[in-house]
């Protein structure tokens, strides 16, 4: 297993003087941030910063291994190429998988016998301009990694505020400064990449819904791409909560109730279509991932973590028997949902200080979950439901979502990584929920636009 066993000297100064320096561009580009969420900025960023850090800590000390270290070793390779032979950058960047081999016998050569796979080298690649900028050191790598793809996180709160301004201060706990997402979306890791993927593609289709700005298709396709290298059963699920979001602005902007009801079924259908089509690339581009192996995926998953908690004392759980059948499947998703969010239990199910951790965090959503159902009323959410495309699509999203990696991990520490997508649309869910539970008088303050 590849491991970095200790922060040299020179790590340790470059990563404080880019910390430096990230403080510097963050407060004189902190007035060109909009007024909606310019409080937060300097804040986010700098916890970030602290996180990243405390990421690379963990990693090297505690867990002394990891799929980051793989990333960072193939990203020096490909950095000490950039300088060997700039001029053939193009070439080697694009080279495919197979002919990797040709690739020229530079220092960290080494690591191109590990990397066989499309997603470790689009890792690394994505890797190897920080690592360059970097001195090739792992520490401050993963600090400025990190900032770039923070960018993801601050898009989807950026949305949320303007979408539901008087929430700006819940959107920011729950997307900006919770605990476990901050810090598995900090570091070199695909999970990073792929919150940073989902946020670009949610801050795209919100500028084309409602600014008609076409030029940000071209960043939407960034992110799909960037998505289905990664993980790209996230778009499975995300891509037709996206349509449905789609559809309901669509519908907001038709006036007529007549029109409505006349194009609103042509509309669902183009988007049925459109959907299959992209679902269909998608599976193909999948590989492993596709729709076809997910069952096989999911057994997988069941058997090697079942195996890791057995014998290696990890952090793992059980749903019990699983019938491999839709129905048996579905059976399993209201104990899928709940170990996603709000598992482990505290001293029951911790065996370490991550999950001790995490069961902290679960168990103050557990209470806030349930604060809100009862504040609301189970009757009154199902109202507001049907009343609110935006809450419908975001709840839709990260419900199936927290299904299907609570269904397959078995695992509470690698679940706490899995579930980070679905995190921010489950708290923003909470939030809408919540505000629309108020009394009569005080909702005219809570509008979207």
């Amino acid at each position: 297993m590849l491991k970095i066993t200790e922060l040299h000297t020179l790590d340790i100064v470059l990563c404080s003087a880019y910390t430096v320096m990230a403080i510097i561009i963050l407060f004189a580009i902190r007035n060109q941030i909009s007024d909606k969420t310019r409080k937060y900025f300097i804040p986010y960023f700098s916890f970030k910063i602290i996180t990243a850090i405390a990421f690379a800590l963990i990693h090297v000390y505690y867990y002394k291994g990891g799929d980051t270290f793989l990333y960072f070793e193939g990203a020096v390779y490909f950095s000490n190429l950039i300088l060997y032979e700039p001029t053939n950058l193009i070439n080697h960047y694009f080279i495919d998988l197979n002919e990797t081999s040709q690739l020229p016998a530079i220092e960290g050569y080494y690591i191109l016998e590990v990397l066989k796979s499309p997603d470790t080298i689009f890792m690394s690649k994505l890797t190897a301009p920080f690592a360059l900028i970097s001195a090739n050191q792992f520490l401050t790598t993963t600090l400025n990694f990190t900032l770039f793809t923070s960018i993801g996180a601050w898009l989807i709160f950026t949305v949320f505020v303007n979408l539901y301004q008087k929430a700006s201060m819940f959107f920011a706990i729950g997307t900006l400064f919770y605990p476990t997402l901050a810090i598995w979306t900090s570091g070199i890791l695909k999970d990073s990449v792929t919150l940073l993927g989902l946020g670009v593609l949610f801050f795209a289709i919100f500028k084309l819904l409602y600014h008609k700005k076409w030029i940000y298709l071209t960043l939407a396709a960034l992110a799909i791409y960037s998505t289905i290298i990664l993980k790209p059963y996230v778009l499975y699920i995300f891509i037709p909560s996206m349509l449905l979001w789609a559809q309901g602005r669509i519908n907001q902007q038709i006036k007529s109730t007549f029109y409505k009801y006349l194009i609103t079924p042509f509309i669902a259908l183009s988007f049925i279509l459109f959907g299959y089509l992209l679902f269909n690339e998608i599976s193909e581009s999948a590989g492993k991932y596709s729709l076809e192996n997910l069952e096989s995926i999911a057994k997988g998953f069941h058997s090697w973590h079942s195996y890791l908690a057995e014998t290696r004392g990890q952090s793992g759980y059980t749903l019990g028997e699983v019938s491999y059948t839709p129905l048996g499947m579905l059976s399993k998703a209201p104990e899928s949902l709940f170990v996603t969010f709000y598992r482990p239990f505290i001293f029951l199910e911790t065996k370490n200080i991550p999950t001790l951790f995490e069961g902290i965090q679960s168990f103050l959503l557990l209470i806030i979950s349930i604060y809100v159902i009862f504040k609301a009323g189970l009757r009154n959410i199902l109202k507001i439901l049907f009343k609110d495309t935006n809450l419908l699509a975001f709840l839709i999203f990260a419900l199936i979502f927290a299904y299907a990696v609570g269904f397959t991990s078995y695992n509470f520490g690698a679940l706490s990584r899995y579930k980070t997508p679905a995190l921010p649309f489950f708290t923003a869910a909470l939030t809408i929920i919540y505000f629309y539970s108020k009394k009569e008088k005080k909702l005219s303050r809570f509008k979207t636009i």
